[in-house]
């Protein structure tokens, strides 16, 4: 029998166990499960009782048990056995094994586990084995009590076991199964030494690790001390009582020690949840303490919870919190609930005590019970390190940035050092040598104690000095921010040598979590010659990795003699790269240390941190610096604004945002707060900036780049002119020098056609990728291109003769000519040596382009292109000189801006006496006019006054001279100035008070993502959460605010899906229409993590929907599922339909590159993946689910498996779902315009992602699948599927970063992103290669498209005839929290022949993610950040001007012959009530398109809503018609070319989906009935 009173506190595992020994195989060797040394020998069926019913059986041991004798075997009263005095004995350890049901059985075990809660006895062993098992478990003394199906609770795990997920089950206890791994029992900690390095740092007290309702992740429990109570579980969620998971776990009397780095500044929160005494107040008080301060006195947990939830309570109370040493008040801490029931009971409450700083490395919270037990079940820490201000001075420093760093000789091996507190506390430094020759050194005293204001000093002492034979160097750390860098040397040295002292990387994601690491580059300058020997590291082990190509490369601790000595010449400078690419998450640090024997040893600091696994799947930091990396001091003054931007910045995070944004400069902190950008004067030199943003979590991370200020006669990269002579005279100006900015050949002097840089390292010119265009300019044949600039010389250049290696590129069809000094060079094949002394050289090339270049033209040295440091011009003594205008024309009304692009517009002596601007005969000072938005060496942008029709002449003055002259015209018959109204935000959805008058239910968590206008006349907005709203509109510009509805049908079937697409059927029947939904969820395995042996599969979860029953569209028809959907947020995107009822969406990429990368969910790609997917929706035979077979077998695939799609081709029998266009990353939206053209958007690639595929694998072998992602640890990114066997694997190669782009796409075009599985099931060679945007454009085998700045997302068309139609059919752009594109597509007659053109739309900074097109020329863009929908519209003076109607548009512009549809008809002064009004106010009486009348059922000045009818057979199927508004006035308003009738039919196979037909109309001129001079436009 179990003698309980001789059972001992701690019942048997922690205090018996040896754990020096093998417990698994002890354990498994003992037959009843319990090896000797654990005090349960006697593990036997030594008693039984049976209740009446019979079938229970009691098994008990000697001392881990209670006595099975006290086990109540006789009938007790039903209902409350807590008061049975048999249970108080018959608690502890024992096991169940009966076939027995009866609620008796549950009800007296309910009973014991809550009577076991209360004593010291309680033990563990879980039951096994039958029905009866999910009503209890009891653990080992520490345990807890689980309710939960069997399957669940199969396992004891207070056993620190060394098998990794085995499991036992003794032979004379085979109810019992014992599953093995690295559990964690009080009193035996594992190694909890480490200090915790990311906050903020969440524990689920008790518990296993978390994540709550509020996405907040929750560590398992740590940090517990062996004097601390047990952890438990209680679990009594139910229907009727819907705890927060959290509440379930907690721990008793607690103690925790938690290990930080000092000194810190924490703010300690604290949860609370009563889950065990339930409808009584005062059963649990305790007092809580943090860092031995009282945070809360007598505190009673379910009695505080009561008051916080009742109705009339208040929203939070306040303790007072008390230093316990000084008795001192020291603010309050803050009680409010955090989640839980209706009720006291399992509500959480949360506790904000106040911040403290801890000194002594360690945050100790305990409690101090009062009544009952204390009892926690939360701990979140919030920290903010404290660097303190301690000053290190010594004499003669040989550096003094980041950190102090002195030099010794042997003749003076001791130095002193001035120690001074400038801190407002007390510090304690414990001062200890790390790194290098640590060994060598020594300080007195190594402990100091500095109160605040203090001043002290410490000897340092080269120990080694009597035995040095060389450099030595190592630090002297004083705290985690503070060192000495020391070196010594055998003799004294100058400071020849200079390095960037002070580096910080961006924060990235540490390779364990599938991070891929990031780099910078950094110089390594000379003022005189300097010869690197030795290179010495110390620091954060693999962290950081800073090398020389072919020189050297450190990593961590290291010591790197150079087998070639790096030769550096004098005023010379050497890139070096660092890389960043941490393990874990943390903060790293790394000193190299540069030594030699002509220079003082010199040291470099650079510090980085990886964040933690999660981040930065969401947070997207993005810092834009100047273009080409610098910007140029023109005026002279030594010093130049930078705009160091980061607006850009985002979270795909759903319900969060960018909070702070900060900027360090060179490593000091310029800007922390609010400001997204930034603006400030630097002195002429070489800036790291490092931009760090945060979201309201405080989760952080960062991105770093290069920018330098340059003087005016340092430019970066050779200048460069092109000469436009006669054909004639092409070869003799070729070989003519330049005279200036001139050719000269004899007395003829050729004048430039155009002037620019390299704008590249060095000085390569590369062609336009699309046009062969050079350098901007509409030239590229027929002409000279002319290069100069200065040639720096150094020692490494030369070879042994003194000679420089210089090659000339260009192409073969190009002729080439070389000077230097104003000497030819003889060139053989474009190469040559020159004997070349180091210092300046001049050069001067010369190409003679017949045909145009498609390959870059420039100077190379040694085989290499020239570097940024290597090449520069002056542009000090430019005269001025106009490359071009921009527009040419410009409205009589006057108000556009024009830009003047060219050279020469500043120098110093032009901002000392002043330029001008001739606009005609107009002199205007541009460094002062207020008509002048800017004016730099380059450019000048210049508001047009008003003027008179006719051509004027515009040319630039300055000091040096005049330019040539550019024509302007002014002319009524070009568009006016393109203006908006204010922008205005209709409806924010973060602030539902302007939304309750519906009373509705707001379930939608997420930020909007679509916008479509429904045929209805409603903005229907999608949700990342899953829900569609839709909201009814008054006019152009304002809403019904009472007027939402919610579409919750997805949400309810598919939780967790994401929608980012949808649309309307155009050609299905307004009056039952049907809505197409494409959603996913998003990061929806491992949370977006690589995949694992143990987590191998990922389904095709992706759906395409059908939608229908309005208002809330409550039916739903699957269209096509199977779809892939990446394991990140590259989703299924926007749909849209062509004029055949095809539907179009996007799939986006599963990788960055085309190979799978943890950081993008570790997918790789499949056949429909990073594509552009048709449906053919009328298509009778088209499948509704995609499927699979394998690629070799051709065997079907019963259960695909996205893990390995890059094995599966499309199962020959499905129909109608196909990829139409491929080579897409993550193309967002796609829009279907008035021209029959199909646009998408695509955001593009990153470096750092993930590598990319550029090549098929090698001849003869085929591709089998992918074996291991980008930057893939034995441990992490591994194909779980891979058994190592060697693979057909594509060209793999490094990754980089492209702009997003903008793509006019159609059947079979290819845009760039290469996709093996789809290469090889297609037999597509083109899908082998990565094309970025600087490719060149060669279609058929692949399309361009147009580059513009990321991210860029939703795309929409402009169908508005406001301004004279100039924006008509071109396409709008939404940059997520910036701006709206303009792509400017030539449609009107002076456009023809031009090509597409994007700029920022001036005045419609409304940022969005989506942007929609909205009647009466207005623009709509949906905010994914803030929620919040926007609204600008034009204002349009021309319009204003005009005494009749004007209409804009019709929407929608589309529909079924067949039906009936409601369409608004936007405008100006259509009932009279605008700027230029008439005698009497105007009625619009119908609307006519080609011979059909459409009555009109309302009208405002702005608007006109109407019904076009149904036709039985209208005259013109597919083409564009006219659409003509007659007023009872007499007048009228045209819409050339505005509605289109269809009635779509089945069209089978892929077919490019072309133009429609148009009718052509005759010119006609604007009269003041407001009939639009219209065009051909075809």
């Amino acid at each position: 029998m179990c003698d309980v009173s001789a059972q001992r506190r701690g019942c048997v595992l922690e205090e018996n166990v040896d754990y020096g020994k093998d417990s698994d195989a002890d354990l498994k060797r003992a037959p009843s499960g319990f090896p000797e040394y654990l005090g349960c020998a006697n593990w036997d069926p030594v008693s039984q009782a049976a209740l009446k019913d019979g079938g229970m059986k009691f098994m008990a041991g000697n001392e881990a048990c209670g006595d099975p004798a006290n086990v109540p075997v006789e009938d007790e009263p039903e209902g409350d056995f807590s008061k049975s005095t048999s249970i108080d004995a018959a608690f502890g350890c024992f096991s169940l094994n009966t076939t027995s049901n009866a609620p008796i059985v549950a009800r007296w075990h309910y009973a014991a586990v809550d009577k076991g809660y209360e004593t010291p006895q309680w033990c563990q062993v879980r039951c096994m084995g039958n029905a009866d098992c999910k009503y209890f478990v009891y653990k080992l003394k520490k345990g807890h009590y689980y309710e939960g199906n069997p399957i669940d609770v199969n396992q004891v795990d207070c056993l620190l076991l060394r098998d990794q997920g085995a499991t036992h089950t003794p032979e004379q206890n085979t109810d019992l199964e014992f599953v093995f791994g690295p559990k964690h029992c009080p009193g035996q900690e594992p190694p909890w030494n480490n200090p915790v390095q990311e906050w903020p740092l969440r524990i689920n007290v008790g518990g296993p690790p978390h994540k709550d309702v509020y996405d907040k992740h929750w560590q398992q429990d740590k940090y517990f001390t062996s004097a601390a109570g047990f952890a438990g579980v209680y679990k009594r969620s139910g229907p009727s009582l819907p705890m927060e998971p959290l509440a379930h776990t907690g721990r008793e009397d607690f103690i925790y020690s938690i290990p930080v780095e000092s000194p810190v500044a924490v703010a300690v929160n604290l949860y609370f949840a009563e889950v065990i005494h339930r409808w009584k107040r005062g059963q649990r008080v305790q007092n809580v303490f943090v860092e031995n301060n009282l945070v809360l006195g007598n505190f009673d947990t379910f009695g505080t919870a009561g008051a916080l939830i009742s109705p009339a309570g208040p929203k939070e109370v306040r303790f007072d919190a008390m230093d316990t040493g000084t008795h001192e008040m020291m603010g309050n801490s803050t009680v409010s609930v955090y989640n839980g029931p209706n009720e006291p009971f399992g509500t959480i409450i949360k506790v904000e005590t106040p911040m403290v700083v801890i000194e002594d490395n360690t945050i100790d919270i305990r409690a101090e019970p009062v009544m009952g037990k204390a009892w926690l079940t939360a701990i979140e820490v919030y920290a903010t390190e404290v660097e303190l201000d301690i000053a290190v001075m010594a004499d003669g420093p040989t550096q003094t940035e980041p950190f102090t760093a002195i030099a010794f000789v042997p003749e003076t091996p001791t130095q002193t050092l001035t120690i001074e507190n400038r801190d407002s506390r007390d510090s304690k430094l414990k001062m200890s040598f790390e790194g290098g020759n640590d060994d060598q050194f020594s300080v007195d005293p190594t402990d100091l104690t500095l109160k605040a204001g203090e001043t002290s000093t410490v000897e340092v002492t080269w120990t080694g000095a009597d035995a040095a034979d060389g450099p030595v160097v190592t630090s002297l750390k004083l705290s985690k921010h503070l060192r000495v860098l020391i070196s010594a040397d055998i003799t004294g040295k100058k400071a020849t040598l200079e390095v960037q002292s002070d580096m910080q990387m961006g924060l990235i994601a540490p390779l364990s979590y599938g991070g891929s690491g990031k780099g910078i580059q950094a110089p390594l300058l000379s003022k005189k010659h300097a010869t690197v020997t030795r290179v010495v590291s110390f620091g954060s082990e693999g962290a950081f990795q800073v090398s020389i190509a072919g020189v050297f490369t450190v990593s961590g601790p290291g010591d790197i003699t150079l087998e070639q000595p790096l030769k550096i010449a004098s005023k010379a400078a050497v890139p070096m790269r660092i890389g960043f690419a941490a393990e874990n998450a943390g903060d790293f640090e790394l000193i190299v240390a540069f030594m030699g024997p002509d220079f003082q040893t010199r040291f470099m600091t650079v510090t980085g941190r990886g964040v933690n696994k999660g981040e930065p799947h969401y947070l997207h930091p993005v810092l834009d610096l100047p273009s080409g990396g610098y910007v140029v001091d023109y005026d002279g003054d030594g010093k130049e604004s930078l705009v160091l931007m980061g607006h850009f910045s985002h979270t795909h995070e759903p319900k969060m945002s960018v909070e702070k944004w900060t900027y360090s400069v060179n490593g000091q902190v310029v800007s922390s707060g609010v400001d997204k950008d930034i603006t400030d004067e630097y002195e002429t030199g070489v800036y790291t900036v490092q931009l760090t943003i945060e979201d309201g979590e405080a989760k952080a991370l960062a991105d770093t780049g290069s920018v330098a200020v340059v003087p005016i006669d340092k430019v970066p990269g050779c200048a460069a002119f092109i000469y436009k002579p006669p054909a004639s005279q092409l070869k003799e100006f070729f070989a003519a020098p330049m005279d200036g900015i001139n050719l000269r050949s004899g007395e003829i002097i050729l004048k430039p056609a155009w002037i620019g840089s390299s704008l590249d390292k060095g000085c390569d010119l590369k062609p336009d990728s699309r046009n062969n265009n050079l350098m901007g300019s509409p030239f590229k044949q027929n002409l000279i291109l002319k290069a100069k600039g200065l040639l720096e010389v150094n020692d490494d250049m030369q070879n042994e003769k003194g000679e420089v290696s210089l090659t000339v590129n260009a192409e073969p069809a190009v002729q080439t000519m070389l000077w230097i000094n104003g000497k030819p060079v003889s060139l053989s094949k474009g190469n040559a040596k020159a004997k070349l002394a180091s210092g300046i050289q001049l050069f001067e090339i010369s190409w003679l382009i017949t045909d145009p270049a498609s390959k870059p033209l420039g100077l190379h040295m040694n085989g290499e292109a020239t570097g940024m440091g290597e090449v520069f011009h002056s542009e000090q003594d430019y005269p001025p000189f106009i490359n071009r205008v921009s527009p040419t024309k410009g409205h009589v009304s006057g108000g556009q801006k024009i830009t003047i692009e060219g050279v020469g517009f500043m120098n110093p002596l032009t901002a000392k006496e002043g330029a001008l601007l001739h606009f005609d005969q107009t002199p205007v000072d541009y460094l002062k006019d207020a008509r002048v938005s800017k004016a730099s060496g380059t450019r000048i942008i210049y508001e047009i006054p008003p003027g008179e029709e006719g051509k004027l002449a515009l040319s630039v003055q300055t000091p040096l001279g005049k330019s040539n002259s550019k024509l302007f015209e002014y002319s009524s018959r070009v568009p006016p100035a393109i203006k908006w109204m204010e922008p205005t935000t209709l409806l924010s959805f973060e602030n539902r008070a302007a939304l309750r008058e519906n009373e509705r239910v707001f379930n939608f968590i997420g930020s909007l993502t679509q916008g479509e206008w429904g045929p209805d006349g409603r903005l229907y907005m999608s949700d990342v959460g899953g829900g569609i709203r839709s909201i009814k509109w008054l006019n152009n510009k304002q809403i019904q605010r009472n007027s939402i509805i919610e579409i919750t049908t997805i949400m309810e079937k598919y939780p967790g899906h994401a929608i980012t697409g949808f649309g309307f059927d155009p050609f299905g029947d307004p009056d039952d229409p049907e809505m197409y939904v494409a959603h996913a969820p998003m990061f929806h395995w491992q949370n977006g993590d690589c995949f694992t042996p143990e987590k191998d599969h990922a389904e095709f979860i992706g759906v395409l929907s059908k939608l229908k029953g309005p208002p809330d569209f409550r039916y739903h028809e699957v269209v096509v599922d199977g779809l892939p959907m990446s394991n990140h947020d590259h989703g299924l995107n926007g749909i849209s339909f062509d004029n055949s009822g095809n539907m179009y969406f996007p799939i986006g990429a599963m990788t960055n590159m085309g190979w799978p990368v943890c950081i993008l969910g570790g997918l790789p790609e499949s056949h429909y993946s990073g594509a552009v997917i048709k449906v053919e929706l009328k298509n009778p035979r088209r499948s509704k689910r995609l499927e699979w077979v394998d690629y070799f077998t051709r065997k079907p695939i019963k259960k695909p498996n996205q893990v390995v799609a890059d094995t599966y081709d499309v199962a020959p029998w499905v129909t109608g779902v196909y990829p139409y266009s491929f080579g897409l990353r993550n193309a967002y939206d796609t829009v279907y315009t008035t021209k029959g053209q199909l646009w998408v958007s695509q955001n593009g690639w990153n470096e750092g992602y993930g590598i990319t595929i550029n090549g098929p694998p090698e001849s003869g072998c085929t591709f089998d699948g992918w074996d291991k992602s980008s930057y893939a640890s034995p441990d992490r990114g591994m194909n779980p599927f891979w058994k190592g066997e060697e693979k057909c694997l594509p060209v793999l190669e490094e990754d980089s970063t492209d702009p997003d782009r903008l793509f006019r796409t159609f059947f079979n075009a290819y845009h760039g992103l290469p996709n093996p599985a789809r290469a090889r099931n297609m037999g597509d060679d083109r899908q082998w290669y990565v094309k970025d945007a600087y490719a060149p454009h060669d279609p058929p085998r692949f399309h361009q498209g147009y580059s513009w700045e990321s991210s860029t997302n939703g795309i929409a068309e402009f169908r508005g005839n406001c301004f004279a139609g100039a924006m008509r059919g071109d396409l709008l752009g939404a940059k997520w929290n910036g701006w709206i594109w303009r792509v400017d597509i030539p449609y009107l007659e002076e456009e023809e022949g031009g090509d597409v053109s994007i700029s920022r739309l001036e005045g419609a900074d409304v940022a969005g993610l989506e942007v929609v097109y909205g009647p009466g020329c207005s623009i709509l863009t949906l905010d994914y950040t803030h929620n919040h929908l926007k609204h600008i519209m034009a204002d349009d003076e021309d319009a204003k001007s005009n005494a009749g109607p004007t209409a804009f548009d019709i929407t929608p512009w589309r529909g079924n012959y067949r039906f009936a549809h409601k369409v608004v008809i936007g405008g100006y002064n259509m009932n009279g009530q605008g700027k230029t009004k008439p005698s009497h106010s105007r009625k619009a009486t119908k609307f006519v398109i080609d011979g059909v009348e459409c009555s009109v059922i309302s009208q405002s000045d702005t608007r006109i809503e109407g019904v076009v009818p149904a036709v039985e057979s209208p005259r013109h199927i597919e083409e564009l018609l006219d659409v003509i508004i007659y007023f009872g006035d007499g007048t009228k308003s045209v819409l050339p070319d505005s509605w289109l009738w269809a009635d779509p039919r089945h069209v089978a196979g892929p077919q490019p989906a072309g133009p429609p037909s148009r009718r052509h109309v005759e010119n006609e001129t604007r009269d003041d009935a407001g009939v639009i001079g219209r065009r051909r436009h075809l």
